[in-house]
């Protein structure tokens, strides 16, 4: 069996509980139903000037809680940023076909 797997990542700035809503067809992924397969990473980004795309693995505890796709074609995903101020982190989703 092989799965055909399409990925995409997005930077966002937060800390806390977050929930994410993504349109999978909006972001060029294909699109998610109720019984899709759907994974997904996130990792700190680097701060620094010219490095503001650097993966960085911190002081920050991330990680992801929860990921629900929807027959309207939404993923939702619960991301933890256990930090006390916002940090710039990557959210990256794997869907498979």
């Amino acid at each position: 069996m092989s799965l055909n797997v399409s990925a995409g990542s997005w930077a966002y700035t937060g800390n806390g509980y977050i929930k994410i809503s993504l349109n999978s067809t909006d972001l060029g992924l294909p699109r998610t139903g109720r019984n899709s397969k759907v994974w997904a990473s996130v990792v700190e980004l680097a701060r620094n000037p010219g490095d503001a795309d650097m993966p960085l693995v911190g002081d920050a505890f991330l990680n992801v809680g929860g990921i629900a796709p929807h027959d309207d074609g939404t993923i939702d995903v619960h991301v933890h940023v256990d930090w006390d101020s916002p940090l710039l982190f990557e959210l990256t989703v794997f869907v498979a076909a």
